[in-house]
């Protein structure tokens, strides 16, 4: 079950955001211990998955595919074949997706539209996000 948030901060601004505090804060454990930061996390609602994609902004890291029915599979053709479906290239999914044949796989091309609609969705968001994020707490 999931829990509404206070907030509507996305898993790009949020990221954007631990990048942001990495110019900010020496370390990880240096953020959790500042009060400020405790405070804006209250304030807000951010929720320990929240948390999570700070943290992968902090240490530098890209947000991988979200868990799902789709992305439990495993990659059934070419030259990831056998990889987990969140594991695949964002990039070769969009090819895929440009392809006559991808009616053949039907998991595939269903996970295409939703890399599709999350990139749409989380591009706006993205470069709205980081003016944003560069006034927090001004």
């Amino acid at each position: 079950m999931t829990t509404k948030n206070k907030n509507d901060f996305g898993v790009h601004k949020l990221r954007n955001f631990g990048i942001l505090l990495k110019n900010r804060f020496p370390s990880w454990f240096a953020i959790e211990m500042d009060d400020e930061f405790e405070e804006f996390v209250e304030k807000h609602g951010i929720t320990n998955e929240q948390i999570h994609y700070i943290k992968l902004g902090f240490e530098g890291k890209k947000i991988e595919a979200p868990n799902n029915n789709i992305t439990d599979g495993i990659f059934p053709f070419g030259v990831h074949k056998g990889k987990p479906m969140n594991k695949v290239p964002i990039k070769y999914y969009e090819w895929c997706q440009r392809q006559e044949w991808i009616d053949k796989w039907p998991t595939v091309k269903e996970y295409c539209i939703q890399i599709q609609k999350d990139i749409d969705a989380y591009r706006k968001e993205y470069e709205l996000g980081i003016e944003e994020l560069k006034n927090w707490n001004k």
